[in-house]
């Protein structure tokens, strides 16, 4: 395995595990969710709920990659990759 991959693959790791931070720390919100007003709790609280999905869809395709790079399979991470950036630029357009 060239350094390339290894700092690809370490990349793609850490990357892993910040979203999985931003996992637990979203857990975190929820709890506080008594503290909010009621006109508002539902709408962040849906809100809350597509980012955690989001998060471990993310986490999920970042994974896959990750196999994908260290065993040399390039079409499954070209096309992770082409998803995640999509969706990515989709929930910043919203």
């Amino acid at each position: 395995m060239g350094i390339q991959k290894i700092v690809s693959c370490f990349l793609v790791f850490f990357g892993t595990v910040i979203m999985l931070i931003s996992l637990v720390r979203t857990k975190e919100l929820m709890k506080l969710m008594p503290f909010v007003p009621d006109r508002h709790r539902g709408h962040l609280l849906r809100y809350l709920i597509l980012h955690r999905g989001l998060i471990i869809f993310f986490c999920f395709g970042y994974l896959l990659v990750l196999v994908a790079v260290a065993v040399n399979y390039s079409l499954v991470s070209e096309f992770v990759l082409s998803i995640i950036l999509f969706l990515v630029q989709y929930s910043y357009s919203r």
